[in-house]
């Protein structure tokens, strides 16, 4: 089992406080199973886990990730051989060294070919850069202030610095302070809309976070940014899967039409 992180968000299902969110996300875990957990568990997972009997091994502790993106393992760890294991820029490096460490519980892995592997790895959707033109699409679905914190921590150690943000949420998200945990208070923001029974209008939005420009379509939105930016320009889209699914779906409209 894996507990990558652990932030408020699903209140209304998990609970008050990341320690309520915790416990509940430690029911994932069985008596002396082997659990790999990300940084800054809260007690009740690691309660949990203790409690279970479990084969912890936990980011900080028994591994870690060094300035250079590479996976340093203690060399009591039954995954001491991924030591030095470069993680790519594919994706973030906490979250890539605890899906190796999770791999080597279930087949033995060498450092060359899991360096090979991570190098390769992308997710739709998850610092996903795509270039359009003479800018730089960047999408993201951070869509809770912890998420958003990690975002800004991501564009930190790549260096990236977007020149325009659009945002997308849903109704019951807190689109305020996702946006202050992200940061970027002085980048133009577009707004979009976002669908399905917790869908909320980017006016609805606007009203909210007091800021930015509201667009219905994610296309119009887009062209805003462009309008707001320059050749060379990185332009990120993140929150909710909506807005992502919304600029793949223009992707591919643009692509076929």
């Amino acid at each position: 089992a894996v507990v990558t992180s652990i932030g408020l968000d699903h209140q209304a299902y998990l609970g008050d406080d990341v320690e309520q969110i915790g416990a509940e996300k430690a029911g994932v875990m069985r008596p002396g199973q082997r659990v790999i957990l990300g940084a800054d568990m809260p007690e009740s997972v690691l309660f949990n886990a203790a409690s279970l009997g479990c084969d912890v091994a936990a980011f900080g502790t028994h591994f870690r990730v060094d300035d250079q993106s590479v996976l340093q393992v203690s060399d009591d760890s039954s995954a001491a051989a991924l030591d030095g294991v470069v993680l790519g820029a594919g994706l973030p490096a906490h979250n890539l060294a605890l899906a190796a460490l999770a791999c080597s519980t279930l087949l033995p892995l060498d450092r060359a070919t899991t360096t090979e592997v991570l190098a390769s790895v992308r997710l739709p959707g998850r610092m996903q850069a795509i270039p359009l033109a003479d800018r730089t699409l960047l999408l993201d679905v951070a869509h809770n202030p912890h998420g958003a914190a990690f975002l800004k921590a991501e564009l930190a150690a790549r260096g990236v610095r977007p020149a325009a943000v659009i945002y997308g949420a849903l109704a019951d998200k807190p689109a305020l302070e996702v946006l202050e945990a992200l940061g970027l208070e002085w980048v133009p923001l577009f707004l979009v809309s976002t669908e399905g029974p917790r869908g909320l209008s980017a006016q609805a939005l606007a009203e909210r976070v007091q800021r930015g420009r509201p667009f219905s379509q994610f296309a119009d939105a887009y062209d805003a940014a462009c309008s707001a930016t320059g050749p060379g320009d990185v332009i990120l889209a993140f929150g909710s899967f909506s807005v992502v699914e919304a600029a793949h779906r223009w992707m591919s409209s643009c692509a076929t039409g």
